[in-house]
């Protein structure tokens, strides 16, 4: 299993309620032996709404799709869906 398929395994085990990062950490800490740092930059690079993972040299690269976590204003993460959150390029929305 790679990181992303734990990720996406761990989204599905938390559901579509807003979760916290360190929550969607420990899911995933679980399915595999990854540095923790390793999976933190996972999670990152998955944000869709967050305009840094774009451009850091060392994030895994994420293709269209491949983003899944919505980064909401109190600081959680939830399920993204382009249909409620609007569509975004490079971490930013599309006016």
């Amino acid at each position: 299993m790679t990181r992303y398929e734990a990720a996406c395994e761990a989204l599905d085990e938390l559901g579509p309620s807003p979760f916290s990062a360190c929550d969607l950490f420990n899911k995933m800490r679980t399915k595999g032996t990854w540095e923790d740092g390793g999976i933190w930059m996972e999670i990152a690079a998955m944000i869709v709404n967050l305009p840094p993972n774009w451009h850091w040299g060392r994030a895994p690269i994420k293709k269209e799709g491949e983003r899944r976590f919505f980064l909401r204003p109190d600081g959680r993460l939830e399920r993204y869906e382009e249909n409620h959150h609007g569509r975004f390029r490079e971490g930013e929305k599309e006016t």
